[in-house]
């Protein structure tokens, strides 16, 4: 049933619906999965060596889409306790994906270079990476914030 439907016969009813690409557009209707969303925002591009992308273990893609609807309905019936009507709610996988890799996805828009891909080494963070140790692995990151020593890291 689609919203139209729904709110026709229920006016105060809140729909949430999650889809891979969106209701509308040339995919809507289309499956998809989240090593989907993660390949086409260019998260697994990013995450992967030059020769190889990656996609991540984490299903966030899936999660957040979750997350982001789970946060959509109070909203939703908190608006509709001030203004009567329902509405629906409409999470999208590749919309999350997009969402969540933004940051590139506008640094690529702005200066009109793509940033290589780089594994476990951080975009922004340097340096950020997994290293080997004797007894296992360590990671190391440094970020913009400073130490009692003044000391970036």
């Amino acid at each position: 049933m689609d919203y139209a439907t729904l709110s026709q016969r229920y006016p105060r009813s809140i729909l949430v619906t999650a889809t891979a690409y969106g209701e509308d557009g040339p995919l809507a209707g289309q499956p998809g999965f989240d090593g989907v969303g993660q390949a086409m925002s260019g998260a697994a591009w990013l995450s992967g060596q030059p020769d190889a992308p990656v996609r991540w273990a984490a299903t966030y893609v899936d999660f957040g889409t979750a997350v982001a609807c789970a946060f959509g309905a109070p909203a939703a019936l908190r608006a509709r306790d001030q203004t009567g009507p329902g509405q629906h709610v409409q999470g999208s996988l590749l919309r999350t994906a997009t969402t969540f890799f933004n940051s590139n996805l506008m640094e690529a828009a702005a200066t009109g270079r793509n940033r290589t891909p780089s594994g476990n080494r951080s975009q922004q963070l340097a340096p950020s990476d997994l290293f080997a140790t004797r007894d296992g692995h360590v990671l190391v990151q440094c970020s913009a914030t400073r130490s009692s020593t003044g000391s970036p890291c």
